[in-house]
């Protein structure tokens, strides 16, 4: 690619390409589950309680210990806006609908 001398280093052709600054929180978390769930695993749509999920969150101080990984600046490149999915993992063959599906 060659540079284009009319563009200034460090310029964005419009502000929507341009990186907003936005720090990581528990509601972020909840959407990326939600979203994730509602993609991958919808059929189990009936029996998917977010708050479950949301305890272990809390429980292992998720934010707390990588929020600051998933935080949206310049020189984060994996954040929310270009990951939006966890990955959860399969639905384990062992699933039951008597347990808590975060189990």
């Amino acid at each position: 690619m060659t540079p284009d001398p009319l563009i200034k280093k460090g310029a964005y052709l419009d502000d929507a390409d341009q990186p907003q600054q936005k720090t990581f929180t528990r509601e972020d978390c909840l959407q990326m589950i939600n979203a994730t769930y509602n993609e991958f695993y919808g059929k189990f749509r009936d029996q998917f309680n977010p708050q479950e999920y949301m305890d272990v969150v809390d429980d292992e101080k998720f934010i707390e210990r990588f929020g600051q990984y998933l935080d949206q600046t310049d020189m984060n490149v994996l954040n929310q806006k270009t990951m939006p999915y966890f990955d959860l993992g399969a639905i384990p063959v062992t699933h039951s609908f008597m347990r808590r599906e975060s189990d």
